[in-house]
């Protein structure tokens, strides 16, 4: 037999069955998490996409869009009523 042939040959008996399924078992076990893993972060950023998209559709639509909140009107409020009591 040729010399590199017997070397593969005495490293190939060497390799253990058992072990080589096992690795390839997690192998596939830890590809298919991570693909899971992916597929969680694309459909997560799709839903909250979405989310954001129907809030500010839903605002555009009641025209409450880029008005003040109720506590910012309440707020100003305030510190207008001081000024004005400061002045009079």
């Amino acid at each position: 037999m040729i010399p590199l042939a017997d070397e593969v040959a005495a490293k190939a008996r060497r390799v253990g069955f058992w072990r080589t399924v096992l690795t390839v078992i997690t192998a596939v076990l830890f590809a298919a998490g991570w693909a899971v893993a992916k597929l969680f972060t694309v459909v997560w950023l799709a839903v909250t996409w979405t989310g954001a998209a129907i809030a500010l559709g839903w605002q555009e639509a009641r025209g409450t869009r880029g008005r003040p909140s109720r506590d910012e009107i309440l707020a100003d409020n305030d510190r207008l009523r001081t000024e004005l009591k400061r002045l009079s």
